[in-house]
């Protein structure tokens, strides 16, 4: 809630209940060495101290605001940091919610000198202070109290507050040609200056009519030796209540205490902003421990954005508003590589932790840990390229690192052993096959050959799918396809790929140059002289098939040899004398016979009559009778033979071509 005196308006600060937990993030300190148990607040870094706004005039015999609020008025302080001591001699530790001592009560970035009140033109009976500064530090703009509306230097005209942006030159160690902004009136009221981080614009803090309500923060810019017309930042900023303090941080970032926005710890909350695309972000509360119950204001943040000061009326402090030092912690981070596999810790790796224009290295050490300098809130980007893995990045905050003990950065291979064995379907081995495996991702295949027991090892890529083929005596027939899912978690990968038993070797067919033949181990009749056959289809076997493809003979073979024993034993000693393991053969098919026409008075052997004799013979027929089919054994008549079925009566004939 804001306070009804003349500096309820101008002036504020709160403190915050916080967990330990919240408190390893961020600590917070009462700075005790300028603390009053009056109002001290508007902490601002200047020069090698601090800048800040008190009502405890009773330090340096100062004046009672006798109209308003009877007490001393609000004046400037400096004081100097005082590094070697880290907090004013004789201070106690200030101690946090939690009892605790706070870990910034000896900081030196919190311990200051003796505070000295700003001298020179700012020793009036007015209420100064809030101030902002270029940045060379040569001129100073703040907030000034005028009571009354028409006579300034009437302490008690109407009772009437009036606040007013004042600005001061530095004059060696005074500040001098103090004078009003023309950005003030006497009907409302204009405070909480703020510079840019360029010095060339300026947020401040008004009731002025045209706003969204309450006291609203506005934006004016200096346009040659005078400044634009103020420009309101309106919604989402702010509100129907009251946004007074912007500070306006070098990373672009808006800060300021609003008591207008739901959800709020308590009385005044410090909110950020940014601009986005012309436009200002949805405001975000900073939460604790910076907010707290009471009212939390004059919020600064440090170069590096890792500390600054804030006020606050919260609990414990030492009376009235407080100004605080506030510190990110460092959060106490491990970091281990592993193998996400076998979860072996990797040793001496790489590990890039990246942040906003920063890249800092580390390296897993013997005991295979890195110990990064990580601050909480931030979030940072680790990144690790270790030979041998996948490429790992990932963004991870201060907490996440800090919670895991240590944080494991798990690394995938980029590949693992694939091995596996070739054997034949009746189990038998397959000595030295070759294997094809081909990425299905990338298209690449590569070859490897197996040993003499067909076992093969090689290496594949992780998560990727592939093909296995294995094939023998360069028979692209006789290949096995196989899937094989590639285990990434470091188990066992392998396959057994399975290839067709070869025939055994192919039975001598014939004995050209006239001589007699023993083929297919059938009785043979043996003749004195070769006979000629007139006509073929005298004794017709498998029948006339002239009006017959090839495809469809070969189906009619298939019918007889599952109807007939007898053609069954016959057709499969035909083709095992051609090298096939059978007529069942997985390689005979339609796709082996083909047509062709023999040439009248070719001589050769022919199986035919019911029971399949084979007889020396000439054809010596014309015409249609000279019509067969071709069958192909394996790309290649083996012993220079060709056999055919001759289309007219189906009989079997086969010849030898020297």
């Amino acid at each position: 809630m804001i306070r009804k005196n003349i500096l309820s308006i101008v002036f504020f600060f709160a403190f915050v209940v916080v967990s330990f937990a919240q408190l390893e993030e961020v600590s917070i300190s009462n700075l005790t060495s300028l603390n009053s148990a009056k109002m001290d607040f508007a902490a601002v870094p200047y020069g090698d101290g601090l800048m800040f706004t008190s009502t405890n005039g009773e330090a340096v015999n100062g004046k009672i605001d006798k109209c308003n609020t009877n007490d001393y008025f609000s004046k400037m302080f400096y004081a100097s940091r005082d590094d070697m001591m880290g907090a004013a001699e004789g201070s106690q530790p200030n101690t946090d919610a939690m009892g605790g001592e706070n870990s910034l009560a000896n900081d030196p970035a919190c311990g200051f000198t003796q505070p000295m009140l700003i001298a020179g033109e700012l020793a009036g009976k007015f209420h100064d202070g809030a101030p902002t500064f270029t940045p060379d530090g040569n001129q100073m703009v703040f907030s000034r109290n005028y009571p009354g509306s028409s006579n300034f230097m009437n302490a008690c005209n109407d009772g009437r507050n009036n606040l007013r942006l004042m600005m001061a030159d530095r004059v060696g160690e005074e500040w001098v040609n103090v004078r009003e902004l023309p950005l003030s009136d006497s009907e409302y009221n204009t405070s909480h200056p703020a510079f840019s981080p360029d010095g060339q614009c300026l947020y401040f803090s008004s009731d002025r009519p045209g706003g969204v309500g309450g006291m609203d923060l506005y934006k004016v810019c200096r346009s040659g030796e005078g400044w634009d017309a103020p420009m309101n930042l309106g919604a989402p900023i702010n509100t129907e209540r009251n946004e007074l303090f912007p500070y306006a941080a070098a990373d672009g970032m808006l800060y300021y205490s609003t008591n207008g926005m739901a959800g709020g710890q308590g009385g005044l909350d410090i909110h950020s902003s940014t601009m986005e695309n012309g436009s200002w972000s949805s405001p975000m509360n900073i939460g604790a421990p910076f907010n707290s119950a009471g009212d939390d204001l004059g919020f600064t943040v440090s170069a590096d954005g890792e500390s600054g000061y804030l006020t606050s009326n919260r609990a414990g402090g030492q009376g009235g508003d407080d100004i605080y030092c506030w510190k990110i912690n460092k959060a106490p981070v491990n970091l281990a590589v592993e193998d996400a596999a076998t979860k072996e810790r990797l040793c001496n790796t790489l590990v890039k932790v990246k942040e906003v224009g920063q890249t800092r290295d580390y390296t897993t050490s013997n005991e295979c840990l890195a110990l990064p300098d990580i601050t909480h809130r931030r979030c940072y980007t680790l990144e690790v390229d270790e030979p041998g893995y996948e490429y790992w990045s990932k963004e991870v905050c201060a907490m996440d690192l800090a919670t895991a003990n240590p944080y494991i950065i798990p690394l995938v291979k980029k590949t693992y052993p694939l091995c596996g064995n070739v054997i034949y379907d009746d189990k038998s081995i397959v000595s030295n096959p070759s294997v094809t495996l081909r990425n299905k991702v990338t298209g690449e295949t590569m070859e490897v050959t197996a040993d003499k027991d067909g076992k093969f090892c090689t290496e594949v890529t992780c998560l990727d799918d592939y093909e296995v083929m294995a094939s023998k005596n360069d028979k692209s027939a006789n290949k096995e396809v196989l899937s094989a899912d590639i285990s990434c978690d470091g188990g066992e990968n392998t396959v057994t790929l399975i290839l067709p038993k070869p025939p055994p070797p192919p039975i001598p067919a014939c004995a050209c140059q006239g001589n007699p033949i023993e083929a297919f181990n059938l009785p043979l009749a043996i003749p004195v002289s070769m006979k000629p056959i007139r006509r073929l289809g005298s004794r017709p076997e498998f029948g006339n098939s002239h009006d017959m493809t090839a495809g469809e003979f070969y189906n009619k073979l298939k019918t007889r040899y599952a109807s007939s024993t007898v053609d069954a034993k016959f057709l499969d000693e035909v083709f095992r004398g051609m090298g096939y393991s059978g007529f069942n053969d997985p390689l005979v098919s339609e796709y082996i016979f083909s047509e062709t026409v023999l040439s009248p008075g070719i001589s050769g052997n022919m199986g035919y009559t019911k029971r399949h004799r084979v007889k020396y013979v000439r054809l010596n027929t014309t015409g249609k009778d000279l019509e067969a089919f071709r069958v192909n054994a394996n790309g290649k008549a083996l012993n220079s033979c060709h056999v055919h079925f001759m289309k007219t009566c189906g009989n079997f004939f086969f010849f030898c071509s020297n």
